[in-house]
């Protein structure tokens, strides 16, 4: 997977590189936060074994992938994020 080979090849999971248009508007997201709007578990789950990852790194606008992932019930993922000291419910995103 090329996400996978990047991660090895020391890419940083906390970059918040990406724009995104959603029904939550504008703002830039680091990858958990994307993988976790997305439904994505296995990306979520591979990012979650890297090292470095920040669980907390908020998007532009402040939302974590906790509180993506808690607003757009997707409980699997919230109770990963949740093991690794995921928080920040407080700015779930409202449709």
């Amino acid at each position: 997977e090329a996400a996978e080979a990047a991660l090895d090849a020391g890419a940083d999971p906390n970059v918040r590189s990406f724009a995104y248009v959603d029904q939550f508007g504008y703002d830039t997201y680091p990858a958990l936060a994307l993988a976790a709007g997305n439904g994505d578990s296995a990306m979520v789950s591979l990012l979650l074994r890297q090292p470095s990852i920040d669980v907390n790194k908020q998007s532009g606008l402040g939302k974590t992938a906790l509180s993506i992932a808690l607003a757009l019930n997707f409980d699997g993922i919230v109770s990963a994020i949740t093991r690794k000291g995921g928080t920040g419910a407080a700015n779930a995103p409202t449709s």
